[in-house]
């Protein structure tokens, strides 16, 4: 499913879970068993968790970027603080951080958890190399529920512009 307002998209990412469902409902309708019940029961448990999961991971996150300098020399530390809040009582088991910035040697790139009802704020900081202007951003953040049947990713395409400039050098006093 994808929202155009907010820019998330929820994704099934096998379609065995559903479809063994199905399969255990055929067999249970033909030939009834306890076996079949047990399983059924237990696919059932998991894809109705986690699509709960998934959708709690979808609506009750907030996402922010703050880049704490816009311009930096060669040399100085280009600095960006990252913020996951949950509004779920549900945690959150994995959310990565996936960068497609141009800033050469910069990585933004993350792994973190979040508890339920918590807040994860983490920095990242990079030595500018080379001076150019540069992008930050569009970035995207991955999660999904800890059966990994669904995967909720949210999209940012707000860049933000960062200008490196040459390192001052101190030129020596002439006499005059």
């Amino acid at each position: 499913m994808q929202d155009d307002r907010s820019g998330t998209r929820l994704r099934l990412n096998s379609p065995w879970l559903p479809v063994l469902l199905l399969a255990l409902v055929l067999l249970q309708a033909t030939n009834p068993s306890p076996v079949w019940q047990y399983m059924l029961t237990g696919v059932f448990l998991a894809n109705a968790i986690s699509i709960y999961w998934a959708h709690a991971l979808r609506t009750r996150l907030e996402v922010s970027r703050r880049v704490l300098w816009s311009w930096a020399q060669v040399g100085d530390l280009l600095e960006e603080e990252f913020s996951l809040e949950n509004h779920s009582w549900l945690p959150v088991v994995w959310a990565e951080v996936v960068d497609h910035s141009t800033v050469p040697g910069y990585e933004a790139a993350r792994v973190e958890t979040a508890p339920g009802r918590g807040k994860r704020t983490w920095r990242t900081r990079s030595v500018c190399r080379l001076r150019g202007s540069f992008q930050l951003g569009p970035w995207e953040l991955r999660t999904g529920d800890p059966f990994a049947i669904f995967e909720v990713t949210h999209y940012f395409s707000d860049v933000r512009e960062v200008v490196v400039f040459p390192p001052v050098v101190r030129v020596p006093q002439l006499s005059l």
